[in-house]
């Protein structure tokens, strides 16, 4: 909803304040040490975005020549980014040439991931 604040002339000043759909909400980048929250992170808001098929090739790119194809080129070089921006240096320079958000995806987790499920953990202990 805007903001509307009275300027010293009297006359109305309309601020419009939006949070951008690119944001993310991850106040740290991925280093190697936290592959799990920062993937959760990501997965958590490409499925708030209604993106999460760009991660897990649910959505594939359609042939270069269909007109939804610039369409979806944008889409996932906003999930490339979202992705990118969430990691160090060191780790960007591993990952900034791949060419689609599901070979980032896949390569961040097939490096990372360490096979730890806090659900199985959880269901022995129980």
């Amino acid at each position: 909803m805007p903001d509307i604040t009275e300027s010293s002339s009297s006359t109305p000043i309309v601020m419009v304040h939006t949070e951008s759909s690119t944001n993310l909400p991850i106040g740290f980048k991925l280093n190697g040490s936290n592959y799990e929250i920062w993937a959760s992170m990501i997965e958590l808001h490409a499925t708030t975005q209604g993106k999460l098929g760009y991660l897990t090739g649910n959505i594939a790119a359609p042939d270069s020549q269909d007109p939804q194809f610039g369409k979806w080129k944008i889409t996932d070089a906003t999930m490339k980014s979202w992705m990118l921006r969430t990691m160090e240096p060191s780790l960007l320079n591993i990952f900034h040439t791949m060419s689609t958000a599901k070979e980032i995806w896949d390569a961040v987790n097939q490096i990372f991931y360490d096979g730890f499920d806090i659900s199985q953990l959880y269901e022995l202990r129980c």
